[in-house]
């Protein structure tokens, strides 16, 4: 080179070096640019074979890659990667800028990965970072910063493919890169900020809780090194803030959820207008405020959440992956203000971000953005998904215990999810995007069908604990709290046998000892045994090669928890002693086995068309209650926590408040949501939750009493015959009367009930028959009737008696009749006319409670003449 060209090409690089760093002072990008313009210049009047041309690489490269974090043109960044690539096959083992050649093209790597989502340049950037960190001795200066860009890596990489491997790697070198900085020295906050990062996702990963608190207290630590004023307080303050969610989420300890608010409130106030943190530190804020919401119902913290979601939104540039993920999270938060508050508003804003949301309307950016944007489209369909799904699952085919991030990641390291990112990648084009959107989603359900367990508990079960962080359960030895091994490892083993490579199980799949994931669990589960692909029955003690008829005597036909397990599944099959086929019946779904299904309804006791289409919900209460009445549970409160699924309800799970307060707030939510009062049809102990309610549910066992069903002659005789006593306007008044009685209502343990009442005239003791007594009563339009009771009642006539015999009334009733005008009023009362199931109450001494009476014996009573019928006294009584 000439004297000319390389006093030009040195004049060139050193106004480029100067511009570069007045960038990095004062942030102005034309100096960027003319930087990047004067390098390349620098550039193109070195040869090949010149000695500074390495140098002009790696500083055009660094403003290449700079340039692209700012504007975000891919050109830039790959331009980057060519420079540093070139530099580093020049600069072989020993060459003194190999170190930061392996550095440079280590970040710019990592950088495209983040963009682009190829794992070719995750794993190449992993590998030069390697490389470089053996370069470096320890106490070598340079050797933080090495750690750190490795730790990055394998702990980026963990996230996309779940080795946990990655993760211990990165922790360890996480921990040294924190010995490297001691007390004083100025990068302590990122060596403390790192690990605590590193161990919260591993407490995710793994559940144990010292990870969680040693997170939290390194996050503690670093923000003790950000005083007020210290440029890095609000990354400290949102860092503490996430893991202290974190352990709400895991503990629900409000403390932590109100300490995390105020950080991220701190942290937002630290961040002005126009700084590239604050969106997602409004994001973070508005997450816990929507926590809060969950937890107290506060509906201002409801509404702050959405007004933070807007204004997160409002900062992220339309296109952009950012911009999409702010709109999910908007878009999900009004449908929740939608559910309580019912604003049109709100429902119409939402549908309108979805719209606009590229993965829902087949936008070309869905296209043009690259594979980072379809593996987020698709990690969004896999988020949706498993949100219906239990959130431990065993890998049948590993054995290992895999919580909900283990499980996408599993999948997202399949060969399924890569032939599923090659053909939507190759086909997705903007008028076929939706066909696209159903094969994914069809893909990812065929991925994560499951099997159940349905099986007795014995005595001793592997709980989570046992099971949680230690490998395979194939290579598990059988013995201390994990005595029932064998039979969680032979389901898992058939689950595989029958092509399901998910499977869960009520044992070791659900932390009990955590109250909240315990409520989640019980008002989700039916739901899990409803979603799976196959619900494997392991009936321990019924022999090998049984005969035809020997189900009805297993214990599993006699526990609680079972029935819902019967009912909910679509497909199931059972199993024997030693793991074979009941009866080698060789079907796919015992449900459909003629001669299986005809044993399970005897054996159960309930209809097969329940069985095999069976809708969760109160239709029919008093026959669900009534299916479970044979059946007992180990802890008394399951017997009623065991049918929250069956009657479609979510209740607080309370264990410590007893059956009868269970069983109680049960039956009060069926009739206070159904207004159905056959769950009062029962003869037995009284509650002392409530009077109309059993102690158990044992006295469901009875059938109900059923009225009689008029023919339609029996019908046309009756209705004949009351239009000679009862005038067409009496008929219609008492059925407008009728009409007009309030539905049921529960308020405070006081059951408002509509009723016809019959008023007491006499009661007398005409025996007694062991602990009962027999009455005799007369009540106003009844026929004389006898009632059973333990209860001593007052015999002396009264004006005023405190008794009362109720029909409760039944509004369906007035429902169902083609009838019109003046036949509608006569056949209700012809119905009236027959005999009922009737209850009698007694008045209380704070006047206007009433109490059920005590009877032994169903109370049966029959109208004393149409009149009476005509002149029926309709009431709403208050029972408690």
């Amino acid at each position: 080179m000439g004297n000319n060209h390389s006093a030009k090409a040195r004049d060139f690089y050193v106004r480029a070096y100067e511009l570069a760093e007045r960038y990095h002072t004062e942030g102005a990008e034309a100096d960027l640019d003319e930087a990047i313009k004067l390098y390349r210049a620098n550039l193109a009047l070195l040869s090949k074979e010149s000695r500074v041309r390495a140098h002009t690489l790696n500083a055009l490269g660094s403003c290449l890659s700079t340039r692209f974090k700012s504007q975000g043109a891919l050109p830039d960044l790959d331009e980057a990667i060519s420079h540093h690539r070139e530099v580093l096959e020049h600069c072989l083992p020993g060459h003194p800028l190999r170190l930061l050649s392996l550095d440079n093209l280590g970040l710019c790597l990592s950088t495209r990965f983040k963009s682009q989502g190829a794992l070719t340049d995750l794993n190449e950037a992993t590998a030069l970072h390697q490389e470089a960190l053996e370069f470096l001795p320890p106490r070598h200066p340079d050797r933080f910063a090495s750690l750190n860009n490795l730790g990055l890596c394998l702990s980026t990489r963990f996230k996309v493919q779940g080795a946990l491997v990655d993760l211990d790697r990165a922790i360890a070198l996480r921990r040294e890169a924190l010995e490297c900085c001691p007390l004083e020295h100025p990068l302590r906050f990122l060596a403390l900020n790192n690990l605590g990062n590193c161990l919260l996702t591993q407490f995710k990963a793994r559940g144990k809780s010292a990870d969680l608190e040693e997170g939290i207290s390194l996050h503690h630590q670093a923000l003790e090194l950000c005083p007020g004023g210290h440029p890095l307080r609000s990354s400290a303050l949102n860092s503490l803030g996430v893991s202290l969610l974190t352990r709400f989420k895991s503990r629900s300890v409000s403390a932590d959820l109100d300490s995390a608010i105020s950080r991220h409130q701190e942290a937002l106030e630290l961040l002005p207008a126009g700084h590239p943190d604050r969106s997602t530190s409004l994001n973070r804020l508005g997450a816990c405020l929507e926590a809060r919401f969950e937890s107290q119902g506060t509906l201002a913290d409801l509404e702050e959440s959405v007004a933070l979601y807007h204004a997160a939104l409002e900062l992220c540039p339309p296109g952009t992956s950012k911009w999409d993920r702010a709109a999910r999270t908007l878009s999900r938060s009004l449908e929740d203000r939608f559910k309580w508050l019912g604003s049109m508003s709100d429902i119409e804003e939402a549908t309108r971000l979805q719209q606009a949301l590229p993965r829902l309307n087949g936008h070309p950016s869905l296209i043009s953005n690259g594979p980072s944007e379809l593996r987020q489209i698709i990690g969004d369909i896999i988020h949706d998904a498993l949100g219906t799904m239990p959130p431990r699952l065993f890998n049948t085919n590993t054995g290992i215990l895999c919580n909900r991030d283990a499980q996408i990641s599993e999948f997202e390291c399949s060969t399924q999810y890569t032939e599923l990112l090659n053909s939507v990648a190759s086909n997705a084009t903007a008028h076929d995007w939706q066909p696209k959107l159903d094969h994914i989603r069809a893909a990812i359900a065929s991925y994560f069908q499951y099997a159940t367990l349905s099986h007795r508990w014995n005595d001793v079960e592997p709980l989570l604990h046992d099971i949680a962080g230690h490998g395979s359960i194939y290579a598990m030895p059988e013995s201390g709290a994990v005595m029932s091994l064998a039979k969680l490892q032979a389901f898992c083993r058939t689950a595989v046998a029958q092509g399901y490579s998910w499977a869960w199980s009520d044992t070791c799949c659900i932390d009990k000892t955590n109250s909240v994931e315990l409520q989640e669990s019980i008002g989700s589960m039916f739901l899990w045994y409803q979603r799976s692909a196959l619900t494997i029955v392991y009936l321990s003690d019924l022999p090998m090669s049984p005969g035809l008829g020997l189900l009805s005597s297993r214990e599993w036909f006699k526990r609680g928890w079972t029935l819902q397990e019967l009912l909910a599944p679509p497909t199931m099959l059972f199993y024997t002693k030693d793991w074979t086929l009941y009866m080698d019946r060789q079907s796919k779904n015992h449900k459909k086995d003629p001669i299986v299904l005809q044993e399970l309804e005897r054996a159960a006791d309930v209809a097969s068309r329940y069985l095999t289409d069976f809708h969760p919900g109160m239709d029919n209460a008093r026959l669900r209650l009534q299916w479970a009445s044979g059946r007992r549970t180990t802890r008394p409160e399951d017997v009623a926590y065991s049918l929250f699924g069956v009657f479609d309800l979510h209740l607080p799970v309370l264990y410590g408040e007893g059956k009868e307060k269970a069983l109680g707030r049960l039956l009060q939510e069926i009739i206070s949501q159904s207004g159905d009062t056959s769950v009062l049809d029962w003869v037995g102990e009284a509650s002392s939750f409530h009077s109309c309610f059993p102690t158990t549910i044992t006295p469901y066992h009875r059938i109900p009493y059923a009225p009689t069903t008029l023919s339609h002659t029996a019908m046309r005789r009756s209705i004949s015959r009351l239009r000679q006593f009862v005038s067409p306007s009496d008929a219609l008044k008492l059925h407008e009367k009728l009409g007009g009685l309030p539905l049921p209502r529960f308020e405070n343990r006081r059951l408002g009930l509509p009723c016809i009442a019959h008023r007491v005239k006499a009661v007398k003791r005409n025996r007694t028959h062991l602990d009962s007594h027999v009455y005799g009563i007369q009540a106003m339009g009844l026929k004389p009737l006898e009632i059973v009771s333990q209860d001593a009642l007052i015999e002396e006539p009264q004006n005023n008696s405190p008794y009362i015999l109720i029909r409760i009334w039944d509004h369906t009733l007035l429902d169902g009749s083609e009838a019109q005008g003046e036949d509608v009023a006569y056949r209700l009362m012809a119905e009236l006319e027959q005999p009922f199931s009737a209850l009698m109450i007694e008045q209380m001494h704070r006047g206007r409670e009433y109490k059920r009476i005590l009877a032994s014996h169903l109370i049966v009573g029959r109208v004393e003449d149409s009149a009476s019928i005509a002149n029926s006294e309709l009431i709403t009584l208050d029972i408690v």
